[in-house]
């Protein structure tokens, strides 16, 4: 269990060696390796029944919460790219990196969600939104959590990242789970 790693195998290996380890401590509730790592697949593999596959685009729209880890260690899981995007942004720069990405799919916080809807338009790629803080998120935890049975490289793209954009338009910086 040495070497290089993807995101989501540094999980479970933390899940492997100490699982009752606090892996994150939030609002006063402590979730351990173990339990982050069933979640994450759970979701992740709720995620592929939606359609999510490896190298799709997943936007995620979300402050600094549980859900966002839970979301970009599902999506890593599948080989899907997250594409984290300022809870901030409104209009064509909240538009312009997910459809720029070619985004297929955004999870967001439910009171993100008109900002998202009056782009809509602009994104054609989009085919999917998962609100966190509604039933479709929640729903993410009633999958199975099998085994994600996806080959996931460590020089596989994990992350596309978006610059500030201060002297032109903001560029999609690609991260890969090395």
């Amino acid at each position: 269990m040495s070497g290089p790693a993807t995101v989501a195998t540094l999980l479970d290996r933390g899940a492997a060696q100490h699982p009752d380890k606090t892996f994150l401590l939030f609002g006063g509730e402590a979730t351990s390796y173990r339990e982050m790592a069933q979640r994450t697949t759970r979701i992740a593999n709720a995620l592929a029944e939606l359609g999510v596959s490896r190298g799709d685009r997943v936007g995620i729209v979300s402050g600094n919460r549980p859900e966002f880890l839970e979301a970009w260690f599902a999506t890593a899981r599948l080989g899907a790219i997250e594409v984290p995007v300022n809870t901030a942004l409104r209009g064509r720069f909240l538009s312009y990196p997910l459809a720029q990405c070619g985004a297929k799919y955004v999870i967001i916080e439910a009171e993100l969600l008109e900002h998202l809807d009056a782009v809509r338009g602009d994104l054609p790629d989009l085919e999917r939104v998962i609100v966190i803080g509604q039933v479709s998120y929640a729903a993410l935890l009633d999958g199975a959590a099998e085994p994600i049975t996806t080959e996931v490289r460590v020089g596989d793209v994990a992350v596309i990242g978006y610059t500030s954009g201060t002297t032109g338009p903001a560029k999609g910086a690609m991260l890969s789970h090395r």
